[in-house]
């Protein structure tokens, strides 16, 4: 039986999507009575050393950190502790399935998919006695005074296996943007070239596949690599904040890096930007 905190405990085949990368989206991904609850016992701004005067801003409150401070409720500590378990990572295994083991390449990183794999905490522990590092991380973006998007067209470090979102939106908040949206290369762009044009902001070369609203209670999971581009919708004047989980596995070698931009992608840099269109 699923833990009933787990967000893969409502996961069916039918959630994992392949285009343009393989992601997971799970609305209602929890009971609504233990999302509420996670919602109502939220850290408040004190607890996680958040800003909110800043416009806009990200703010993490790491796993490793939550487990040490007394100001965090139970409920939070248990969300964090299991999704930083090895039950959590075995779950991740079994809903990606062959598209995750076709993602880890390098022979250091194939540790990750043993059944004895190893399984850490980012901040806690380290390579040398784990496979891969997990984080869960209670996360937020300031209120809004003057419309921005808090991240553009961007990919995860190359160290990172999956990457994921759980929206945790007040029932009162009433703002417009923040949705997670997912984007992929263009067709002209060669895949020998992408580490090399890409820049975080880039959006010239993507077009705009879907969106994942910021909804109360919803789940986004995403396989890092080198085509798994992602943004956040701008954001429009609010007083709430933004709040959700963020998910992180990381491994000890990266499977792909992103090398320095090419003298187009420099130039790139300085044409005006657009928004990215649906396809």
């Amino acid at each position: 039986m699923k833990n009933q905190l787990s967000l893969l405990s409502r996961f069916t085949p039918d959630k994992l999507h392949l285009d343009p990368y393989p992601h997971i989206i799970i609305e209602d991904a929890l009971n609504k009575t233990i999302a509420d609850e996670l919602l109502n016992q939220f850290p408040n701004s004190s607890v996680v050393n958040s800003d909110e005067s800043m416009n806009n801003s990200r703010w993490s409150f790491s796993a490793c950190d939550v487990q040490r401070d007394l100001r965090v409720s139970d409920i939070w500590k248990k969300m964090i502790d299991y999704h930083t378990s090895k039950e959590f990572w075995d779950e991740i295994r079994d809903a990606f399935g062959p598209n995750l083991e076709s993602h880890i390449r390098t022979s250091r990183n194939q540790a990750a998919l043993l059944d004895d794999s190893r399984v850490g905490i980012r901040g806690d522990h380290n390579f040398d006695s784990r496979d891969i590092l997990l984080e869960a991380q209670i996360s937020g973006n300031t209120p809004v005074t003057k419309p921005t998007a808090v991240r553009g067209t961007h990919l995860d470090e190359g160290n990172k296996i999956f990457s994921g979102l759980y929206y945790l939106r007040s029932h009162k908040d009433d703002s417009v943007g923040g949705d997670f949206q997912i984007l992929r290369w263009k067709k002209w762009v060669p895949s020998r070239l992408k580490a090399q044009m890409y820049f975080e902001g880039m959006m010239d070369c993507v077009e705009l596949v879907k969106r994942v609203p910021y909804r109360h209670n919803t789940l986004v999971l995403l396989l890092d690599s080198i085509d798994a581009l992602h943004s956040v919708s701008v954001r429009f004047p609010t007083n709430y904040s933004r709040l959700f989980l963020n998910l992180d596995g990381v491994l000890p070698d990266y499977e792909y890096r992103l090398g320095a931009p090419n003298l187009v992608a420099r130039v790139r840099r300085k044409l005006p930007r657009g928004t990215p269109v649906n396809s």
